[in-house]
């Protein structure tokens, strides 16, 4: 899931462009239309928000450290330090008394460290040190070197680290199940195609325009898709035989309202097994930043309905590292999967910066490999185009990091288990998981919960009993509530209240969602003059379907009409879809 990381928690404005600087000493807010040049001597990756997406975070690359241009921020970055000619012993044993030594690369005479920018500064000072540089691929390629970190995290290595590549010397790949996918579409590219994916009712504003409708202009989706159960002759997923159920909800900008997100859940339970479908597994890479109680909160109560109905849920953590002292909603429910990001790019497997911590009674339960993940690249989207150059790799992946890409993994390595044991309860799943994940060395459970994912040994295991027994989420509370800091707007009118993006009143528990796709089974049902029969559903869509009967533009918010055109300048009014922003350290 995608999200913020270190300090950087402003949202700048749309229009501003980040680059490198000499004089950039300070993460201060900058004017609309503000430029900066590129400088050999900054040292810091600039980042930007982009207003009216899921948060994007784009990291530029690396330079020099010194101290007159590091800011002196708190949080942590990875680092390069080279040694002086004959200075390698000394410099490592002063960086070790940090406790912060990842690896070393004696080939350039370097250590690899996790250090504070003012703590980088200091030793870009020390006379034993020759230079002191952000680690990502534009330094050690200039040494000849490469690297986890600098190539970004393949497939094939995500599946050794969770134990996926025993699975599939035994023949599991995922067959027979589907993964539901509720984000921002899915793009028909190779690996994600030709069967792969079925299309539910596109729920998000993209709906009402026939050129935007059933894609993914954002690229989230298609990213995560990839990780899940993406499969071509070059790249696969991590239960590839897996497929995917896509439900939209968010733009080409990355704009959803909590409302299209429960009403996406609402469809998942009530078509979970229609028509041939087969859904076992759902993936919410997305939260808010609501404080609501998960035994009142909608959007938490939706998402346990659907654990409830037999559907194992996965939801990302957020990515708010220390600074939120609690997990995003809905991973704040107890009956839900919530996954952390691990950090498997290194020699050591630690847990990633930016992923949430817990409050110590509410906790991730595991976390999943979720740096430097390269995946299908969205190609033309949002995201493509703010990662850039740094997160494109080889062959057409992409590289991108998140607790979003966490609970990709932990999806596909649910799916991987209820392919060989379909009779699996979500409370046996659970708990085959996280009985069986593998404690991270100087890890506390407020970050890596039981430890990291391994999908080989909970398929191994016995299960025990293992029902939940929680309080029940009633969701009788506020759907404002629930979007804590992060609304819609259209840019005059922010959504807020009690209201869904119809300008409906919300009814809570009792909201009748199915109005939103217009009938509450497919069983008997033509979607768009196509017969949604268990015969052929593998290869049709739901593209030639208008979900609703009256367009957006029917119904109103505070007096403003929502007709599909107004969106052109949509933005959240807050920071961003929270929790669910491309981070960590880089792109790539």
């Amino acid at each position: 899931m995608l999200s913020f990381s270190g300090s950087s928690r402003r949202a700048a404005d749309r229009s501003s462009t980040w680059t490198r600087s000499t004089s950039w000493t300070s993460q201060a807010s900058v004017p609309a239309g503000t430029t900066w040049t590129r400088s050999s001597s900054w040292t810091r990756r600039a980042t930007t928000t982009v207003a009216g997406t899921l948060g994007a975070l784009v990291a530029f690359g690396p330079g020099l450290a010194t101290a007159s241009t590091l800011s002196q921020s708190t949080a942590t970055h990875r680092y390069v330090v080279r040694a002086a000619e004959g200075q390698l012993a000394r410099v490592d044993a002063q960086l070790r008394r940090t406790g912060s030594v990842v690896r070393q690369i004696r080939l350039i005479n370097a250590d690899v460290a996790t250090l504070t920018d003012a703590q980088a500064a200091r030793f870009a000072q020390d006379p034993r040190v020759l230079s002191v540089s952000r680690d990502a691929a534009v330094h050690l390629a200039a040494a000849s070197v490469s690297s986890t970190s600098d190539d970004g995290v393949s497939m094939a290595s995500v599946a050794r680290s969770i134990g996926a590549d025993q699975l599939y010397a035994a023949g599991i790949t995922g067959q027979g199940v589907d993964v539901a996918l509720i984000d921002s579409g899915v793009a028909p590219i190779a690996g994600l195609s030709g069967g792969k994916v079925v299309h539910a009712p596109d729920l998000s504003f993209d709906s009402q325009n026939a050129t935007t409708r059933y894609t993914d202009g954002f690229g989230h989706g298609t990213h995560l898709a990839g990780i899940i159960a993406g499969h071509s002759s070059t790249f696969s997923g991590v239960a590839p035989d897996a497929r995917l159920v896509s439900v939209k909800v968010a733009d080409h900008n990355g704009v959803s309202d909590v409302s299209q997100v429960i009403a996406g859940i609402d469809w998942v339970i009530t078509h979970a097994h229609s028509d041939g479908l087969n859904i076992r597994v759902l993936n919410l890479s997305f939260g808010t930043d609501s404080a609501q109680s998960y035994e009142l909160d909608p959007l938490a109560y939706a998402a346990e309905q659907a654990w409830h109905a037999g559907i194992v849920v996965v939801v990302s953590a957020g990515n708010t590292g220390r600074t939120l002292g609690r997990l995003t909603d809905p991973a704040t429910d107890p009956f839900v999967l919530a996954v952390g990001a691990a950090d498997t790019s290194g020699d050591t497997v630690r847990v990633a910066d930016f992923s949430a911590r817990g409050n110590g009674m509410r906790n991730p339960d595991l976390v999943a490999p979720g740096s430097h993940l390269m995946s299908l690249e969205p190609v033309g989207t949002e995201v493509d185009k703010k990662g850039g150059a740094a997160a494109r790799k080889a062959n057409g992946l992409f590289a991108g990091s998140g607790t979003s890409q966490a609970a990709a993994v932990a999806s596909g390595a649910a799916a991987l288990l209820l392919s060989d044991r379909p009779d699996l309860t979500p409370d046996e799943v659970k708990g085959l998981l996280t009985d069986s994940a593998q404690r991270i060395r100087g890890a506390r459970a407020r970050s890596a919960g039981h430890g990291l994912l391994d999908v080989a040994s909970a398929d191994a295991a016995d299960v025990r009993s293992s029902d939940q027994r929680f309080p029940r989420a009633k969701g009788t509370g506020s759907l404002e509530a629930a979007r804590g800091s992060v609304h819609v707007s259209d840019g005059t009118v922010v959504l807020t209240g009690e209201k869904d993006i119809f300008g409906q009143d919300w009814q809570g528990p009792q909201s009748d969602l199915s109005r939103w796709w217009g009938s509450s089974s497919l069983t008997t049902t033509n979607w768009g003059a196509v017969a949604w029969a268990t015969t052929n559903w593998a290869t049709t869509n739901w593209a030639s379907s208008n979900w609703a009967g009256s367009a957006w533009a029917s119904s109103a918010w505070a007096g403003s009409a929502w007709a599909s055109s107004s969106w052109a300048s949509s933005s959240w009014a807050g920071s961003a879809w929270a929790g669910s922003a491309w981070a960590a350290s880089d792109w790539g």
